[in-house]
């Protein structure tokens, strides 16, 4: 902080003027009261300047050794600087910036702020539809859930009007912040070998190498910069690194990773995400979104959790009313190499894609399932992927991958399979397939209710019995944690669920699991309260998922799934729970043991002889892949399940034990 400013003595006048420092006018330069002109040099100050101490050493980096602070070779126009700042090689101007203590400036073109700018602040990205119809303004504090209810929530008038007028309180308070006609890097900074910088912000520990061109951008606390990259109109939040990539109109989350010559444009990037090579347009990209091959791209689509295989493609383009098409890809959807979708469609969560997808499918209702095309009709595969072991590798990597500093981050991601806004639609999946099964019998076509894929009866039978080992697995998981559950006061509570009622409904809000009631109710709540972006995004995940919310949405999902004869269905139905966990365990891991068999030796490996053993193949397989064998994830996950299986069984007794 910047005290006991004075104006420079004659003498000091003197000395910077024989250090080749000039000014329009130095009557406006007020400096710290241990000025020391010898830290200047080769300086044309303009305007009203001030400028802290400078008797300190920078800090040393290892892109740049540390040396005494001070500026030299520049241009200062307009600026306040605070202590131990080194500035150095500017090649144009820094023109209208409060610089932080301790930043370091070094080989740049040019630095300025022109009054009135946002600095990013309030742009609208044209996501998903990119003639506007979803648009959304983004600001520096927004979450991957909030950003979803007002993308796809355009018919709530009040929820709109709520956002925007956050979103101008947001640029109001802004604008007094640079009131006095500066932007502002923060402290701790470091920019260098750099282009030119129009109506940036930096906030603490921030780091940019090499940029060619930033304009109207927000960096929050500890983003690093690096290679060449060009951004205008984006918004950067905390502990995000971008390396030789193009962004335009964009919001980049906490935690992401961007490089390799990746182009964005009109997208919402959210925590985590990691994005090399390819290119994303008009995309919403949530928690934990993948691609890293050169001839993927992602456009008009929303992702989370997703894993592009290479050649990912969508097309929202008909060459009709323009490119207003788009599509939902749900939690934890992987693309097959050289997959494609045509919007729209809708996917269910922890889907694969494989093969082309012409015919706009709408499976949002049959999570897990494997979808496969030529071209021609789109075959469906429901459940399938519950037995994949790579689907359970997934849940478990998601949260190693968090890259997030903050004790409070902006996202609050749900890694769990086992939870409501998963179990909702695969319930939904398990009815309609109960349904096609059930009109397959009678002999009527069943097929306008696969989502426009075809389903053969034998997938159908095995599809049901994955979706009810899941949902038979989960119930009794949630039962097993409720400590004073008696078989009586369960009884009670079902007896009290409406007979044959639907589960309520809950949302996946890109990895934030909430109720339909509960996201009604806020957005009642944030309507006419004058509320900011990060109070409204605050009130939202004060509606997270309570452990006795997800009870009593079990206890719907169990009275769904009971008949009138309430003891004897629920005893039949919490019998079958642990042979439901052992199916799980043998389909996972069979999957996964495929990838151990001996029989891959055969391809690939042992191309060179070795003297000390007789199948060189079967040795070097071993060294290659001996590593799953250490670590043996298939094996830990069977011993999960095997403790589940054990809870399980002791269920029934347990609940009649009080």
């Amino acid at each position: 902080m910047l005290t006991d400013l004075r104006h420079l003595t004659s003498d000091e006048i003197i000395s910077l003027q024989a250090n080749h420092c000039s000014a329009t006018d130095w009557s406006k330069i007020l400096v710290s009261d241990d000025f020391t002109p010898c830290s200047y040099e080769r300086v044309t100050f303009r305007g009203e300047c001030i400028l802290g101490s400078t008797r300190g050493e920078t800090r040393a980096l290892s892109q740049f050794q540390s040396r005494p602070t001070g500026i030299y070779h520049a241009t200062i126009d307009h600026c306040i600087i605070e202590d131990n700042v080194y500035i150095a090689h500017i090649g144009n101007a820094i023109s209208h910036y409060h610089i932080g203590e301790g930043t370091i400036i070094s080989d740049l073109f040019s630095l300025t702020f022109s009054e009135g700018a946002t600095c990013g602040l309030g742009t609208t990205v044209s996501v998903l539809d990119e003639t506007g119809g979803r648009s959304i303004r983004i600001d520096r504090s927004l979450s991957a859930a909030a950003a979803y209810c007002v993308v796809f929530g355009k018919a709530d008038q009040g929820l709109q009007r709520a956002w925007n007028e956050a979103i101008e309180r947001s640029l109001v308070d802004f604008k007094k912040r640079t009131s006095l006609g500066h932007s502002f890097i923060g402290k701790r900074c470091f920019i260098a070998r750099s282009g030119r910088l129009t109506n940036v912000v930096l906030e603490d520990a921030c780091m940019i190498e090499g940029a060619s061109s930033l304009s109207d951008m927000y960096l929050q606390s500890k983003v690093h910069l690096q290679g060449s990259i060009k951004a205008d109109g984006v918004i950067v939040s905390h502990d995000t690194l971008l390396e030789d990539c193009s962004l335009h109109h964009c919001y980049v989350g906490e935690g992401c990773r961007i490089d390799g010559g990746f182009s964005a444009h009109d997208s919402l990037i959210f925590a985590n995400c990691i994005l090399s090579n390819g290119e994303v347009a008009a995309s919403f990209l949530g928690p934990h979104t993948v691609t890293m091959h050169r001839s993927t791209l992602l456009i008009g689509g929303a992702f989370s959790f997703f894993n592009a295989g290479s050649g990912t493609n969508q097309s929202n383009h008909h060459y009709r009313l323009g490119p207003i098409h788009y599509g939902v890809l749900e939690r934890g959807v992987k693309c097959s190499s050289d997959s494609y979708v045509l919007w729209p469609a809708h996917i269910g969560a922890f889907s694969k894609v494989v093969g082309r997808l012409y015919r706009h499918p709408a499976t949002q209702s049959f999570p897990f399932s494997l979808l496969n095309s030529n071209g021609g009709e789109m075959e469906m595969q429901p459940a399938v992927t519950i037995g994949h072991v790579g689907t359970w590798r997934d849940l478990e990597k998601w949260p190693q991958r968090d890259n997030r500093t903050a004790t409070m981050p902006e996202d609050a991601v749900s890694y769990s399979l086992w939870q409501p806004a998963v179990m909702y639609s695969v319930w939904q999946g398990w009815h309609l397939l109960s349904q096609a099964q059930e009109l397959a019998s009678r002999g009527k076509s069943y097929h306008h209710l696969m989502g426009g894929c075809t389903v053969s009866p034998e997938d159908i039978a095995h599809g049901l019995g994955l979706y009810q080992a899941l949902l038979y697995a989960y119930i009794g998981r949630v039962l097993s944690q409720q400590k004073n559950l008696c078989w009586e006061d369960l009884l009670d509570l079902l007896a009290r669920k409406e007979k044959g009622a639907t589960p309520s409904r809950f949302l996946d809000l890109m990895g934030f699991p909430l109720a339909e009631s509960s996201y009604l109710n806020w957005c009642n709540m944030i309507q006419n309260r004058s509320l900011t972006t990060h109070e409204i995004q605050q009130e939202l995940q004060s509606l997270a998922l309570m452990p006795e919310e997800e009870f009593d949405w079990v206890l719907q999902l169990l009275r769904a799934l009971l008949s009138d004869d309430l003891e004897q269905s629920l005893l039949h139905l919490l019998e079958e729970i642990p042979q439901c966990e052992l199916l799980l365990q043998k389909k996972i891991a069979s999957d996964g043991k495929k990838e151990l068999l001996a029989s891959r030796a055969n391809v690939g490996f042992g191309l060179l002889p070795t003297a000390e053993e007789a199948f060189p193949c079967q040795a070097d397989f071993k060294v290659i892949r001996g590593h799953l064998v250490e670590q043996d994830f298939v094996g830990k996950l069977k011993n999960s399940f095997e403790e589940h299986i054990k809870r399980a069984r002791q269920l029934p007794d347990s609940l009649r034990r009080f």
